[in-house]
């Protein structure tokens, strides 16, 4: 792994850190900010 990510492992470490707190967040409160919308759109399609 140091030969391959030896360039720029921190900018790996932090793209993978964003995407996981924006799962996170969106699966711990998806009815609140970011995907009120979108909760809404999918309440709708199972109702």
């Amino acid at each position: 792994m140091d030969s391959t990510v030896g360039d720029r492992p921190r900018a790996v470490f932090f793209v993978v850190l964003t995407v996981f707190m924006v799962v996170i967040l969106v699966f711990l409160r998806p009815s609140k900010k970011m995907s009120g919308m979108t909760d809404k759109s999918i309440e709708q399609l199972y109702e």
